[in-house]
Formats: C-alpha cells, sequence, structure tokens
C-alpha cells in the first residue's frame, strides 16, 4: 500500500496530476478539453497557496495533458465548478466514488453547503478513477 500523503499539500498536489495524467492516457480522446475548479472558502489560512487563491484546486486537460495547479479563485470559473466547506472537501477526500460519494455530495447541496456549477458530462477521462486513486493515498484533516 502506497503511503498517505496530506491533502493538499504539494506531494498530494503532484499525486493528484499524476492519476488525472494517467486517466486522461487511458481515455485517449484527442482534442479534448475541460477545467475542473475545486474552491474551499472557509479553509485554514495555512491551505491557501497565496493571498489571492483560496483553498482548493484546480485541473485542466488539455490536449491529452492534465495539469494540476494548487488554489482557486475567489471568481474563477471553470466547467465544472464546485463550492464547499473545508469540512465538506475532507469529508469528500476520504469517500469513495459511486453511491457513498453520490448520498454525500446530495446531502451537502440540499444542505446549501455545496454549490456545484457546470456538468463533468464532458470530462474527457473516468473522474471516479482519479478521485479513488487519490482518496487511496489521501490523509485528511479532522474537521
Amino acid at each position: 500500500m502506497s503511503e498517505k500523503i496530506a491533502y493538499l499539500t504539494p506531494a498530494w498536489f503532484k499525486v493528484l496530476e499524476e492519476e488525472a495524467q494517467a486517466a486522461v492516457d487511458t481515455a485517449a480522446i484527442e482534442g479534448a478539453r475541460f477545467s475542473l475548479l475545486e474552491r474551499f472558502a472557509d479553509a485554514p489560512e495555512a491551505f491557501m497557496p497565496s493571498s489571492d487563491l483560496l483553498a482548493g484546486f484546480r485541473i485542466d486537460v488539455a490536449d491529452g495533458r492534465a495539469t494540476v495547479r494548487p488554489g482557486a479563485a475567489a471568481n474563477e470559473i471553470a466547467d465544472l465548478v464546485l463550492e464547499l466547506s473545508w469540512k465538506g472537501a475532507n469529508q469528500l477526500a476520504r469517500t469513495p466514488s459511486g453511491t457513498p460519494m453520490d448520498g454525500l455530495m446530495g446531502e451537502f447541496v440540499e444542505a446549501g453547503s455545496m454549490n456545484v456549477e457546470g456538468s463533468l458530462d464532458d470530462f474527457p477521462a473516468d473522474i471516479n478513477t482519479i478521485h479513488d486513486a487519490v482518496m487511496a493515498r489521501t490523509l485528511t484533516y479532522s474537521v
């Protein structure tokens, strides 16, 4: 089993990018472009990569290449934007895809603690494969 890496650390972002690239390579959809942004407005300041970026990340896929950038600007847009609480982000980061994740996300949306803009329909890889591979290596924080 791989070593667990603390959520939203430089090593964790590297794992996220590697897993996203592996999934994009497997899907091999030529010319695909997509951006996914996760933003956590109430995260502790230590998790904000700079004064102008909130905690979170952006995944961009363009022409077969997946890149990850730590942080998310408050008004930044993407094909899919997920805004949720720090607590919710940590819960999702340790929840496997499928029914458990779908249920948790539904609860967050219903409670108003998560906002979703856009759709994953055109993401050029299996997002669940990425999530589960990263989740297996993620050490989250208790909040």
